[in-house]
């Protein structure tokens, strides 16, 4: 999986770089990660189901489930680089802004905590945004648009705590609130970023910048979530080596 997505941000890079380059030669080394990671989650399921020690079995089941997840991530990235919009859009959207509601926002909120960024309100209305995002796209995939104005707003308030970050990591003396406060920088920035791109999906549009956003989806999936897959593949003893190197 590794190797088909570093070859993916490659051609995606190299799409973003050159507008005569086809965006679609990407679509195929996603798919091959999406296979291997789906090799990768059925080789954590039997681990799970053979798995004498508790531990084993809960860092198999981890594994399992995010292997999962990534392929699904890596099919939706081929669909969109063949200037797809996934079949089952409105659940995925849903699920992204429920994703991002209970895991990015509270992260994000404890690192601007720890630098005393006072971004509270911005990340309450954020998480309240994101909810109503999520809500709207369950209630009736036809009218999936109408989730882009909470997605918007989540948007413009991230947008706010990155600066309130920005400004804390300014003022910061210590240097552990300082790292803090760019950490929190970063991580709203994406999270609008992503937000606004949820939006856009919404609307049925696809992002403007789409091969740069693609090649950095592959990059971000090789770097940073097969490595997490691996680490608790190798805990559950589940022989998903070989399937996650070639999905990277």
């Amino acid at each position: 999986a590794k190797k088909a997505l570093e070859e993916a941000a490659k051609q995606a890079a190299e799409a973003a770089a050159d507008e005569n380059k086809n965006l679609e030669e990407a679509a195929k080394p996603f798919e091959q990660a999406a296979e291997q990671l789906a090799e990768a989650a059925k080789k954590a399921a039997e681990a799970a189901k053979n798995a004498q020690k508790p531990q084993e079995k809960k860092a198999a089941e981890a594994a399992k489930q995010d292997a999962e997840k990534a392929a699904q991530q890596a099919e939706n990235l081929a669909e969109l680089a063949k200037g797809k919009l996934p079949e089952d859009l409105a659940e995925q959207i849903a699920e992204a802004a429920k994703e991002m509601a209970r895991q990015d926002v509270p992260q994000i909120e404890k690192k601007a905590n720890e630098a005393k960024a006072k971004a509270e309100k911005e990340l309450a209305e954020a998480k309240e945004a994101l909810e109503e995002a999520a809500k709207q796209a369950m209630k009736d995939a036809n009218k999936l648009a109408e989730a882009a104005k909470p997605f918007e707003e989540a948007a413009e308030q991230l947008a706010e705590a990155a600066k309130k970050a920005a400004e804390a990591a300014k003022k910061a003396d210590v240097p552990k609130e300082k790292q803090a406060a760019e950490a929190a920088k970063q991580d709203a920035e994406k999270a609008a970023e992503r937000a606004e791109n949820l939006a856009q999906l919404a609307k049925g549009e696809i992002p403007e910048d789409l091969a740069k956003q693609l090649a950095e989806a592959a990059k971000e999936l090789a770097e940073q979530d097969i490595p997490e897959i691996e680490k608790k593949a190798g805990e559950a003893k589940a022989d998903a080596g070989k399937a996650l190197e070639e999905a990277k």
